[in-house]
């Protein structure tokens, strides 16, 4: 059927029911919704077709992922980022998007600044970070606050800015005819113009937090600022709307009522814009257009996604005065992708620097990482715990 409400309805219900498993098997409840596109889109069963108006509400679900994921945005943190989450945060970009470039370069060819601009877009995908099951992981474990787990969410958190930056320059050179020094100077003015009005929109909602606590007045406006900074980041900037998303969950992050309006519009991206993003980057998907060299381009470029975080990361905790053993602890933590590294490869389809064949490889990545990290966590930390008992929690008394 081609009917859109049939369509929602069948999305909705698998990725809920799919993401319950996910939750039990202690797994990001994404993998349910993207696996609920693979099966109802045309690679399975067929019965969900891609379509504009699907593609238009995947679009609005990005928007609201990104604008959450800003005001989940610790402005404290950052300001107080030592030296240790500053150098693992740059090699945990720097590593990775190199061995991303150069895995595109081997398969692809170096061919002309167009080509190289599409390879060097492959390292881009790899610098996302999600350390959400790592900070699951390291809370059960009892480790969440010692110096491993306060360097991972840190860094972490600089990881998504810096990620996006290196986006938006990157598809900004995506244009014709665009220079790199253009790029970079809309990127400044955007950030300079979003600052200042950000601002003003921050002390005007705090004079409104007294009048109308919880109010939701307050979610509202903070909709508004985003889909208004996502529109004059795309349309007068140049830049990818998730940019200008994110910047408007910056401003409200430090707002007293900052986790009221995150609550708010997660229910609304929750319960319908989040899992049809999901699921509809596993509908447009295509696995009838692999050959070996795809495959094996895709393989080793999901190999070297986890051994470029992991060098780089660990590489740079050590070169902090971590010990070996918490290096290493450091290059795991880092080393899960989830929602940035699907968003940003969408990003990449969208302006015609990848083709959506590659997206499977992107999703293995994902899956794969989301397993492999929590295991790996609990072995790195085995001797230690062997040696002191978990802390004692209220289900244990």
């Amino acid at each position: 059927m081609d009917s859109i409400f049939f369509s929602l309805a069948l999305i909705l219900f698998l990725s809920k029911a799919l993401g319950l498993v996910m939750r039990k098997l202690k797994l990001p409840e994404v993998i349910g919704a993207l696996l609920a596109g693979l099966i109802l889109g045309p690679n399975l069963l067929g019965w969900v077709r891609d379509s504009d108006l699907l593609s238009g509400i995947s679009q609005i679900g990005v928007v609201f992922i990104m604008f959450s994921a800003g005001l989940e945005t610790d402005l404290k943190q950052i300001r107080s980022a030592g030296k240790p989450s500053v150098v693992i945060t740059l090699l945990g970009v720097i590593v990775p998007m190199a061995f991303g470039f150069g895995a595109a370069c081997l398969f692809r060819g170096v061919g002309d600044r167009e080509t190289m601009i599409q390879n060097l877009y492959y390292g881009v995908i790899l610098t996302a970070t999600s350390v959400a099951l790592t900070v699951a992981t390291l809370k059960e474990l009892g480790k969440l606050n010692g110096k491993v787990g306060t360097s991972v969410l840190s860094a972490a958190v600089l990881d998504d800015v810096i990620g996006l930056v290196i986006l938006t320059v990157v598809i900004g050179q995506s244009v014709p005819g665009a220079r790199v020094a253009d790029t970079v100077l809309n990127t400044l003015f955007f950030f300079v113009m979003a600052i200042a009005v950000g601002i003003i929109i921050n002390q005007v909602f705090k004079i409104m937090e007294h009048k109308y606590e919880h109010h939701r007045r307050l979610p509202i406006l903070g909709l508004c600022t985003c889909l208004l900074f996502a529109f004059m980041a795309e349309n007068l900037f140049g830049l990818a709307e998730i940019v200008g998303a994110f910047i408007a969950g910056v401003i409200f992050s430090d707002t007293r009522d900052a986790k009221y309006i995150e609550r708010r519009v997660d229910q609304s991206s929750y319960m319908l814009f989040s899992p049809i993003f999901f699921a509809h980057i596993s509908i447009a998907c295509r696995f009838q257009n692999f050959d070996s060299k795809l495959i094996a381009f895709g393989l080793i470029w999901v190999l070297l996604g986890f051994a470029g975080k992991f060098i780089g990361c660990s590489a740079g905790a050590k070169m902090c005065g971590f010990s070996g053993e918490d290096s290493v602890k450091v290059g795991i933590g880092m080393m899960a992708r989830a929602e940035v590294a699907l968003i940003t490869t969408q990003k990449g389809v969208n302006a015609g620097l990848i083709s959506s064949d590659f997206m499977p490889f992107v999703i293995i990545l994902v899956i794969v990482g989301s397993i492999m990290t929590p295991i790996l966590l609990k072995l790195a930390y085995r001797k230690e715990l062997n040696c002191s008992p978990l802390p004692e929690t209220p289900s244990s008394k």
